[in-house]
């Protein structure tokens, strides 16, 4: 006899075209309660072959003694090594739980055994509860390409997991794409399109995103940003081929494209980054003053509450409060970033007795001996700055 539980749908990756199965011989017991290293498989339910297997030592199993109770057995070394399911048995298996998760219209966790005469059981079925929730139409199918999203507002520093409401999607979609030089534009909603709000989260589809670049050159490019995200990236479950999709979404051209960056301001973007690296010293006095201005214009604001013109109103005075602040610390970006690359570089070269060394050289000769005078005193120091 042989005995575990089934899930119908991966709980370790929430793929729900995969079935989990943990596995031993005798009663279901010993699997359970974790008193055994059970073997452990990955069915594709789609393809239906197996994508994984994993032989635990199953060191012991649980049979019903002649009394009624039950009894421990200790199991040999020659079966400990052998699968206890083979690939027939785990096919049965997966038409059982898909008819499961089927009859519930969910993904279901279920307990079955495999009686002496080897035939099939159910024993009960409840909810998975621990897969990562997704929005219905980011689902594809069973069978269909998969497509892959990244949700860029879990980042190592500066996480928020938590839903976003009706209204926090609205205004920090707003306040984005009033920051572009995009005001008056609405982020789509639609999960083909590469950049998307879901309903409770925003996304970028890195499907679409690899018909342009492979995951390692992301992986390149976000080390210094998300070191999580690029380990991600250049894992093996990242795979482009796997995940690219067929083709762009429609309307997505080098067309409409070029129309929305002559729309940003970049080139006041680039100047005032210009600025941060010709002097930082001054910049830094600007911002701190900038800082302070907006703070003042918040507290009056929140003082003064909404007034009878209504929200759209005060959500504009507010975004008008903070834009000089966050185009400064954005420009700054300019200087930031080439620096920690840089730093980086030095990093993983340079040998470790001359790390800090050679890192301080290749900020001196980035942004010259000005940048580390001011770098002396913290940026925001004495005001009310946030860089």
């Amino acid at each position: 006899a042989t005995a575990g539980v089934a899930f119908s749908a991966n709980p370790l990756n929430s793929d729900l075209d995969e079935m989990l199965v943990d596995a031993g011989y005798g009663l279901g017991e010993s699997v359970v309660d974790g008193s055994i290293v059970a073997d452990r498989f990955v069915w594709d339910k789609v393809g239906g072959r197996l994508l994984e297997s994993k032989v635990g030592s199953k060191a012991q199993e649980v049979r019903l003694a002649a009394d009624g109770g039950v009894e421990v057995r200790r199991v040999g070394a020659e079966r400990q090594a052998v699968r206890s399911l083979s690939d027939e048995q785990l096919r049965q298996l997966a038409a059982l739980v898909a008819a499961v998760e089927g009859a519930y219209g969910r993904p279901m966790d279920t307990e079955w055994a495999y009686t002496e005469a080897g035939e099939l059981r159910l024993l009960q079925a409840r909810p998975v509860t621990t897969l990562h929730p997704l929005d219905e139409a980011m689902i594809t199918p069973p069978g269909e390409p998969r497509r892959l999203y990244y949700d860029f507002n879990v980042a190592s520093e500066a996480t928020t997991t938590s839903p976003f409401t009706c209204l926090d999607l609205a205004v920090y979609s707003d306040m984005s794409l009033a920051f572009l030089g995009l005001a008056g534009a609405r982020i789509p909603t639609d999960p083909e399109q590469v950049f998307f709000n879901g309903q409770t989260r925003q996304y970028i589809n890195m499907s679409h995103a690899f018909r342009l670049v492979g995951p390692r050159w992301f992986a390149s490019q976000l080390e210094m940003v998300d070191v999580y995200l690029a380990a991600i990236l250049r894992g093996d479950d990242c795979d482009a081929a796997r995940y690219k999709s067929a083709r762009l979404p429609s309307g997505l051209s080098f067309g409409s494209v070029w129309g929305l960056l002559r729309q940003m301001p970049m080139w006041r973007q680039y100047q005032l980054g210009s600025r941060w690296e010709r002097a930082p010293l001054e910049t830094k006095a600007e911002y701190i003053s900038e800082a302070r201005r907006s703070s003042e214009a918040l507290k009056a604001l929140e003082e003064r509450g909404v007034t009878s013109a209504g929200f759209e109103s005060f959500y504009a005075e507010l975004l008008a409060a903070v834009y000089p602040v966050l185009e400064l610390e954005m420009a700054v970006m300019q200087v930031i970033i080439p620096v920690f690359k840089a730093l980086d570089t030095a990093r993983v070269k340079g040998r470790t007795a001359q790390e800090g060394e050679e890192a301080g050289g290749v900020v001196r000769s980035r942004c010259g001996q000005r940048l580390s005078t001011a770098a002396a005193e913290p940026v925001g120091a004495g005001g009310g700055g946030r860089l």
